[in-house]
């Protein structure tokens, strides 16, 4: 049962998926939507545009902290160690 899978930390990843698979195509069935396959779950489509804003979102925080990384250099403050703590 997928939902049991959710709360089992010895389970990988995978079967996790597979279990949340197997259940959209139980309720696809139960619906009479027989066009979906398990094949048509796992593809993904990302679309450029949504892909290119993340990328530009990573590069603007990136540059963020070397900014305020110049600014701390300039007022003598010290700086943290792990930019992720941030």
């Amino acid at each position: 049962m997928y939902y049991e899978s959710l709360y089992n930390d010895s389970l990988r990843h995978q079967i996790r998926v597979e279990k949340k698979t197997d259940l959209i195509l139980s309720m696809c069935k139960v619906v009479n939507y027989t066009q979906l396959s398990a094949q048509d779950l796992q593809c993904v489509y990302i679309p450029q545009g949504f892909s290119n804003d993340g990328m530009k979102q990573c590069q603007y925080a990136d540059m963020q902290f070397e900014v305020l990384g110049m600014l701390s250099q300039m007022l003598n403050i010290p700086q943290q160690e792990n930019k992720e703590d941030m």
